[in-house]
């Protein structure tokens, strides 16, 4: 890993304007005298706050380039008051009345023209023109006769235009999609009921069309929509399974056994007009481009770089706890900044590339790639801070020196010594940051402000703000701080502690490679995190000469039979591994345990030349075993029993008059592939289905039948509907269904006043409808759905969220004790690198980090739905398993931050090689205790099983890690003392390894305290339990 050396040079050492260059443990003492009382408190009290000196160091100016010296600090000074005499009572009152004033002006301003309310009144307005089609004659008689034109504004409450327009585009597409499989089907099922009619075998037409199109058209779409699994998809769904639903069960001609497009085009045309309704109001009022939104949210991701980037480093060298509530504010907000970027640069996509922007729409995935990598930079900055405070403020264990035997007589020698220790750790961190802390400061204060001045303007067209200046200020402040880096820490290495042999005290060796590993990692990141900027401010500068150039545009997108055989180029050269395959399935569960258990039986079966057909059977019928194929076809065999009463003769008038397709179209959209995820909308369902009902009937009741009115008090009601379907999170659907219901009852009641329809609905009232009974069927086909979803998501094949959870979970762990099993320091030899410049051993790194994040993203949509499913138990225990996943998170971001450290530069030097093999043994023992640690907590989760109070730690073996790099670095010093042989960077990577261990291990202990919790210890009456 190439980086500037650190001479050891003694009788020429850097020249430095300071005078210390060789501190002693005494003259840190003379200089933090509060730090013996600070460090004996371990013991007593509380720590107080420690003293930095500041000193002067220098900085580069980013704006010019001008390199000063001063000394640096990031807490501003409170503001004061600039007054300067004392105002009377009367501009006191007048000055208080005024600022009131604006305070509600600007309120008011504020609530009337935000986004949200733009996005309500959008809402709104494709909604009031979806439903004309009920209250204008002319559109309505160009639509068709019939009662069901209230379907128009139904799609335009699904295909909302509160959205960028690159998501419309996106959203259109997959309408296109949806409707087009939705008709065909209908079209199919109409020839067949035809065919099979005029055959004298209606009822066999009857059967194929509720088995394939109904029972196989809605189960496609069901498993789809949970395959995919996006927001945009998911409405096309939902316009699909709606659009079938009306035409096998609703009007008729598959009933009749003819073929008409009449009903057919009815249906496509309401369809367009509110998809035509919400699209217009999207491209025309308020337009909201996500090309836009994406520069937005870089701003404000740099926003919060630059107050983390100057948080860290005051927080490392002023010692102080990141674990701060301002500090997980400003975590929460970048990672709902970054989840805004990644929405937006996916729907930037389809606004680019149908302009033929498809060059400046690869820059901005570089761009925001780098910003992700700047982001994992940060977490290693946070991870060096927390391990610094660990080591300084938590006490340790007993030590790890096989001489130092506890017992009663030992006690207080024991704590003495700990004390001591901990004095020393103390003080070495303290020489650390005395050398290193103002180039530290000085580099963090220009890279500060590049942060603060890259920047995409604030008004359109949002151009660049970029000065050249950025990109040489920042290669001289990095140049400046690789420098002073180097004599800092050459000050460090070059005192008698580091250069004397510590057997004799293995304990005090610990220590100092913990400080060492801490300090030296925290100062490496924080070059790399700049070296990163760099990256990102080439990237702004390309982008800048790309935009403001004259670029011609590119349409390779539309070739797509080039795009195809580059794809299958690829696919013949690169095999696709097992776990890739695991990754593009959504159900990564039962992908897992199918092949686990396939390749067992083919194992145990090896012995054997021609299986049984049992065997062959089961092997065959893998693809069914899988949980999303298990949905689809329980969708399937739920809507085929609901419609069922749709094509016997006897059963079809009641199915017509109580609505029976709205329950069909429930079923099909409510039906999740857990118990869970089913039963998190039912409450909100039968509440808002209820308030739409009740507000139709009492809106119809004061104005009946008036066509003037009656769109007005829709737009009203729409208004509030939408106001809680994007504003209210994760309750939005309610606001959906207080609406749909509202559709259904009173829009459906102006249509049969209207009396264009030459069907039954006598029932119901006919020209003079009877709102009351209409409301009251709506809210009765509604509530069947929802009881039919419930019987068959329990009943058949149920799928508790909770199981999954918890079986989530055990494989999640198995499977990150494997990979981390494997060492991501150990040689790849598979993929050796002897090249004339370079040779070494590419290391192995840590694999498959997407699936774990994957997982991550189920299981947490898992634990959501655990709780609404019923158990005799008691509650979920939520917080436990919050607790859980917060802390496997973290896991998952240390295998990252270990990961990202090896892929930056793979190829082992020579010292970093001696290192590894020197380490070698201590790593393999401390990879199979983390193993094993991943194993109990895995099989614990997965049998509900007791863990021992007591668990086996891994710090003695990390403790024997540490203690062989100081007896490392101690002979290389004593090979060549007066040679530069040690580069600090040839240590990083060992540092990185050691703090990622430090978090492992810590939330590994946090894991295991809360399966604790909830399963309890191992006792005696475990054993009387089993």
């Amino acid at each position: 890993m190439s980086s500037s050396s650190l001479p050891h040079d003694k009788s020429n050492p850097p020249r430095s304007n300071d005078a210390s260059i060789g501190l002693t443990y005494e003259d840190i003492d003379e200089i933090y005298s509060p730090f013996s009382k600070r460090l004996e408190s371990k013991v007593k009290a509380k720590p107080s706050k420690r003293k930095v000196i500041l000193r002067k160091s220098s900085v580069i100016i980013a704006e010019t380039g001008e390199r000063i010296r001063k000394a640096l600090s990031f807490r501003g000074p409170r503001s004061q008051s600039l007054t300067s005499r004392p105002t009377s009572i009367t501009e006191s009152i007048h000055e208080k009345l005024s600022t009131l004033w604006r305070y509600w002006v600007d309120t008011l301003v504020t609530t009337l023209f935000n986004q949200t309310t733009k996005n309500v009144l959008k809402c709104s307005i494709a909604y009031f023109f979806a439903s004309l089609v009920v209250f204008i004659p002319p559109i309505s008689q160009y639509l068709g006769r019939g009662d069901g034109k209230h379907l128009a504004a139904t799609v335009a409450v699904y295909f909302h235009p509160a959205r960028s327009i690159g998501s419309m585009n996106q959203s259109l597409i997959f309408v296109v999609i949806s409707l087009s499989y939705s008709f065909t089907l209908s079209v199919l099922s109409m020839i067949t009921s035809l065919y099979f009619t005029n055959k004298g075998s209606r009822y066999v037409g009857f059967l194929i069309d509720i088995v394939v199109f109904c029972a196989g058209g809605l189960g496609m779409i069901s498993f789809m929509k949970q395959k995919i699994n996006k927001p945009t998809f998911n409405t096309a769904c939902s316009l699909a399974a709606i659009s079938l639903i009306n035409i096998l069960t609703r009007e008729g001609n598959v009933q009749q056994g003819v073929l008409s497009f009449s009903k057919l085009g009815q249906v496509f045309r309401l369809v367009l007009w509110g998809v035509i309704s919400s699209g217009v109001s999207c491209y025309t009022i308020w337009r909201t481009t996500a090309y836009l939104e994406l520069k937005k949210s870089l701003n404000d991701t740099m926003s919060i770089y630059s107050g983390l980037i100057s948080t860290l480093p005051t927080k490392f060298i002023d010692d102080e706890n990141v674990g701060t509530n301002e500090y997980k504010l400003m975590l929460k907000k970048l990672k709902d900044s970054f989840t805004k970027l990644n929405q937006n640069l996916s729907e930037a996509k389809y606004e680019l590339y149908p302009l033929g922007k498809e060059g400046e729409y690869a820059i901005l995935v570089d761009i925001v790639a780098s910003m992700h990598r700047m982001s994992q930079n940060l977490g290693a900055l946070s991870c060096a801070v927390s391990t610094r405070w660990k080591l300084l403020h938590e006490p340790r264990d007993e030590p790890s020196s096989p001489n130092s035997m506890r017992d009663n007589d030992t006690d207080t020698r024991s704590i003495e010594t700990s004390i001591m220790y901990a004095r020393k750790s103390a003080e070495l961190f303290d020489l650390f940051v005395y050398h290193l802390g103002p180039p530290m400061k000085g580099f963090s204060f220009t890279i500060k402000q590049i942060l603060d001045g890259v920047r995409f303007n604030s008004r359109m067209p949002y151009e660049i703000s970029f000065n050249i200046q950025y990109i040489r200020s920042l290669a001289l402040a990095s140049e400046l701080f690789s420098k002073a880096r180097e004599d800092s820490l050459y000050r460090v290495y070059n005192q008698e502690l580091f250069k004397r042999h510590l057997m004799d005290d293995l304990d005090l060796a610990i220590y100092e490679e913990e400080v060492a590993a801490s300090c030296g990692n925290f100062s490496y990141v924080l070059e790399d995190f700049g070296r990163e900027l760099g990256v990102y401010l080439d990237l702004l500068n390309k982008y800048d000469q790309y935009t403001t150039g004259d670029t011609r545009r590119s349409f390779s997108w539309l070739r797509f039979w080039t795009r195809s055989s580059n794809s299958n180029s690829t696919t013949n050269n690169n095999a696709i591994s097992e776990e890739q395959q695991i990754y593009e399935d959504t159900d990564v569960f039962s992908h897992m345990i199918s092949n686990s258990q396939h390749r067992n039986h083919q194992s145990f079966h090896s012995d054997v030349t021609r299986p049984g057909w049992g065997l062959r059977l089961w092997r065959n019928l893998r693809l069914l075993r899988r949980t999303d194929v298990k949905f689809g076809i329980k969708v399937g065999i739920g809507a085929a029993i609901f419609a069922l009463p749709a094509f016997i003769p006897g059963l079809r008038p009641l199915f017509y008059a109580w609505r029976g397709e709205w329950g069909l179209v429930i079923f099909a959209i409510m039906m999740n592939k857990s118990v869970g995820g089913t039963a998190m909308t039912i409450e909100k369902r039968i509440i808002g289905t209820f308030l739409g009902a009740i507000t139709a009937y009492i809106i119809w009741n004061i104005f009946p039948g008036n066509e003037y009115v009656l769109p007005v008090m829709g737009f009203l009601v729409s208004l509030v509907c939408y106001k809680i379907i994007l504003t209210w999170n994760s309750s939005g659907a309610f606001g959906r269904f207080i609406l749909l219901t509202y559709n259904l009852t009173l829009l459906y009641s102006y249509s049969l006043s209207m009396a264009d329809d030459n069907e039954n609905d006598d029932d119901e009232g006919g020209e003079n409808p009877i709102v009351g009974e209409i409301a009251f069927h709506r809210f009765v086909s509604v509530m069947m759905g929802i009881l039919w979803a419930m019987f068959i998501t329990n009943f058949i094949w149920p799928n508790l969220a909770r199981k999954n959870l918890k079986r989530g979970l055990s494989i999640l762990w198995l499977r990150m004790g494997l990979i981390w099993k494997n060492d991501p320091l150990r040689h790849d030899t598979s993929a050796l690198d002897i090249t004339p410049q370079v040779i070494g051993y590419r290391l192995s790194g840590l694999k498959h980090q997407e699936e774990l994040q994957q997982t991550m993203i189920e299981l947490e949509e898992l634990l959501s739905q655990a709780p609404k499913e019923y158990r005799l138990k008691g509650p979920f225990p939520v917080k436990l398993y919050t607790n859980i996943l917060d802390s496997s998170q973290k896991l998952i971001d240390s295998f990252q931050n270990i990961n990202v450290m090896i892929q930056k530069d793979p190829i082992a030097n020579e010292i970093e090689s001696r290192i590894l093999e020197y380490t070698k043994q201590e790593r393999f023992e401390l990879s199979n205790r983390i193993f094993l640690h991943f194993y109990m907590l895995s099989s614990a989760m997965k049998l509900g099983f007791p863990l021992p109070e007591y668990l086996p730690s891994s710090e003695h073996s990390r403790d024997r890690i540490l203690v062989k790099l100081n007896e490392f670095r101690v002979e290389l010093q004593q090979q060549k003392p007066d040679d530069s042989l040690i580069k600090d960077e040839d240590f990083v990577l060992m540092y990185s390894y050691i703090l990622v261990v430090l978090d492992i291990t810590e939330e590994l202990t946090k894991i295991s305290k809360n399966i604790q919790a909830l399963f309890g210890y191992v006792e005696d009456e475990v054993l009387h339990q089993w």
